[in-house]
Order: structure tokens, then C-alpha cells, then sequence
């Protein structure tokens, strides 16, 4: 068995990508920040998985929706 820790250098670059809010271009980062972590220690993602649209699966744990939509459709 293999552990990876986060050494390979892909690692660290995607980690280091995801935690600035800006590109080296000044533009917004839109993969900044995918998960975040509330005041109680929770974690929560910042967009939505779209888990729960899968019919036998319920909401993910870290859903960032206040409440699930109060009607699924269904197509």
C-alpha cells in the first residue's frame, strides 16, 4: 500500500490554487475556496454537488443549501 501525503507537487499547486481568491490575472479565482468552515467548526461546501437531484440519494452532508427545494421535479 501506497500513502500519499500532500508532497507531490500537483498536490500542493492544486491546494495552493484553491485557497487564493485571485487569479495571477487579477481575475477572480471561481475554484477558490469549495469548502468552507462555519463558525461551530462544520464544514460546508460553497456550491452546491447536486447529490440530492439523484433519487435515491438524500442531501450530502456538507450541502450548502439553507433548505432542500420544496418541491423535486420529476425529469
Amino acid at each position: 500500500m501506497v500513502l500519499v501525503i500532500f508532497t507531490v507537487p500537483g498536490l500542493r499547486h492544486g491546494r495552493k490554487l484553491l485557497a487564493r481568491r485571485r487569479l495571477a490575472s487579477g481575475a477572480a479565482n471561481p475554484l477558490a475556496e469549495p469548502v468552507r468552515y462555519l463558525a461551530d467548526g462544520t464544514r460546508q461546501r460553497r456550491v452546491c454537488c447536486l447529490r440530492h437531484l439523484v433519487p435515491a440519494l438524500a442531501y450530502c452532508g456538507t450541502c450548502p443549501l439553507d433548505r432542500p427545494p420544496a418541491v423535486r421535479s420529476g425529469n
